[in-house]
């Protein structure tokens, strides 16, 4: 699964806000910019992007030759195309938040680039999609987020209060630093047996508390209405959900 944010463009001020659709860490339209500016025969209409990106966030109107309304019928979310001589640019509008460019492109490519843009969109917009508290809590990506964030939590720690660097910590535990550099990242999903001997590495045990659904989500709705929304950035904290301790009382 994907993992999406926008990056907020401060040099565009106006009524709407502009943003950058960022993609497992990755701005696709970032690239795009490099790829014009290093190519030099172009780059000047980046500067001609950059200021009708100027004219949209104020909202002006702008001749569809230069800016033109690309929504599919029956699509309800906006979708807009900045036109140059040579480039485009492909972007959609979003409620409460303002406009985000996913990509940008060369005139020849124009079809390819709309459907990657689309997909890219689709996927942002489903993901983007409001769910329970219930249903967030039942979903395996969650959980192994939670699990991998804490492991690094502990790892960190040990690191800190050790004073070992990464590559240390790696010949301390006989693995590569790749290993840890994973670690590191938040990115651990190895064996049972991999997560145990880190865990005794760190000085910690690994308890695993096992509970029932029914069990976690009652006492959140005490907390709020059982009938609320929320995006996966917006949960209650781990430590009231879950229980995976690395506990040196054992």
């Amino acid at each position: 699964m994907n993992k999406f944010a926008l990056k907020y463009i401060e040099e565009i001020v106006g009524r709407l806000k502009i943003f950058k659709l960022v993609v497992n860490n990755h701005c696709e339209y970032d690239e795009f910019e490099k790829q014009i500016i290093g190519e030099a025969s172009f780059s000047s209409e980046l500067v001609t992007i950059q200021a009708r990106l100027q004219d949209v966030a104020e909202c002006s109107l702008l001749p569809k030759e230069k800016f033109r309304d690309i929504t599919p019928k029956k699509e309800t979310v906006k979708e807009y195309e900045i036109k140059t001589r040579h480039l485009r640019v492909y972007l959609f509008h979003e409620e409460k938040t303002g406009r985000v460019i996913v990509c940008g492109g060369k005139k020849g490519s124009q079809q390819s680039d709309i459907k990657h843009f689309r997909r890219i969109k689709k996927e942002y917009l489903k993901q983007k999609k409001m769910i329970t508290r219930e249903e967030l809590l039942e979903t395996e990506e969650y959980w192994l987020e939670r699990i991998q964030n804490e492991i690094f939590r502990q790892v960190e720690a040990y690191l800190k209060e050790n004073q070992l660097t990464q590559t240390q910590f790696a010949e301390q535990l006989g693995v590569s630093k790749g290993y840890v550099s994973q670690l590191m990242k938040g990115e651990f999903n190895y064996t049972l047996k991999k997560l145990i001997e880190l865990s005794l590495a760190v000085g910690k045990a690994p308890v695993l508390d096992f509970k029932s659904l029914k069990e976690i989500i009652q006492p959140l709705q005490k907390e709020a209405d059982p009938t609320q929304n929320t995006s996966l950035n917006q949960v209650a904290e781990p430590s009231k959900i879950y229980k995976v301790n690395l506990d040196t009382k054992y």
